[in-house]
């Protein structure tokens, strides 16, 4: 009996779509000034945007940037199951994560779906992607307000690449600086317990690298963990909410690029608590990060589990963080 012969699907297809935007963009910006509303006037402002990879290609981060400061911040992870890309955007008042759009590329265009709401009101959001083989990429965004029937594009941006320098970090005055102490380079020594049947409650320890940055302008940050060979193992993003004076961290696995549930809290007398809900071996538990020893030059962080709504927790990574000099 013959059999059809099955295609060879490459699960890293699709991550070098956004190479063709890092680095550094003057961007021409034409923005409709009301959304929704059947207005026809637009506002017109420039700006710039640099673009930087972020766990070896699986995703990236940039941000917009006018003379008055950051406009906004994107970030963008690659869901290998699913090949394809998820696109959340960040806006510098108040350090929310927006839902994301999903999508992917078609012959060098890109097309991004998702859901929002637009003055209380659900709507549909899709971004576009053009001209990203010929040097000079633009970028669209279009509301639905019927359920994608119809579309009014209300952003329009056309970008121009520079070579000039990464712009430098300037904190906002919004800005927390409760990470300062981690920006930088460290090597870190890695334990965590590995819990099956199969080894009980052994403990596996492991030598990394890990690099975090400051952006849009302090309200947020970034810290990648590597091996000891510089594999990307995974990426941390945190995110500084002003009004409610609080962080939310999130965790995208290398292994997958999935945003995880973020974990929610802040920082006091030398010590950061951070604390949100996951899932273990498919039970929901509580899952709670802490930083200490903040104002020594090894810092540790702790991720601990519970599965009794937080009565009593059981530690299962430790980092203990040592400097690397520039």
């Amino acid at each position: 009996m013959n059999a059809a012969v099955q295609p060879v699907i490459d699960p890293t297809e699709g991550l070098h779509d956004f190479d063709f935007l890092h680095g550094h963009w003057r961007v021409h910006n034409r923005r409709l000034r009301q959304r929704l509303h059947g207005c026809t006037e637009w506002e017109s402002f420039e700006a710039t945007q640099y673009c930087m990879p972020l766990l070896g290609g699986m995703g990236n981060t940039d941000e917009l940037r006018t003379q008055a400061g950051p406009v906004g911040m994107s970030l963008r992870f690659f869901d290998l199951q699913a090949q394809q890309w998820q696109i959340y955007w960040v806006n510098p008042r108040d350090g929310l994560l927006q839902p994301p759009v999903k999508g992917g590329f078609i012959n060098g265009t890109g097309y991004f779906e998702g859901v929002d709401e637009h003055e209380g009101r659900p709507v549909r959001v899709r971004y576009t992607w053009s001209g990203t083989r010929a040097g000079a990429p633009r970028w669209e965004q279009a509301y639905s307000a019927d359920g994608g029937k119809s579309w009014e594009t209300n952003w329009v941006m056309s970008f121009t690449r520079t070579d000039a320098a990464p712009p430098a970090h300037e904190p906002l005055p919004t800005a927390s600086h409760d990470f300062d102490f981690f920006f930088g380079r460290w090597k870190v020594r890695n334990r965590r317990l590995l819990k099956s049947p199969q080894n009980g409650n052994d403990w596996e320890v492991f030598e990394g690298l890990q690099i975090c940055e400051p952006l849009l302008g302090g309200l947020a940050n970034y810290d990648e963990l590597c091996d000891a060979d510089g594999l990307p193992l995974g990426l941390s993003i945190h995110l500084f909410d002003p009004a409610a004076q609080r962080w939310s961290a999130y965790w995208v696995s290398a292994q997958d690029g999935w945003l995880q549930p973020p974990v929610v809290g802040g920082f006091s007398d030398g010590r950061g608590v951070l604390e949100g809900a996951d899932t273990l071996a498919g039970q929901p538990v509580r899952l709670r990060y802490t930083w200490s020893y903040l104002d020594t030059p090894e810092p540790r962080w702790q991720q601990a589990h519970s599965s009794d709504e937080g009565r009593t927790w059981e530690t299962n990574w430790i980092m203990d963080y040592s400097r690397v000099e520039a």
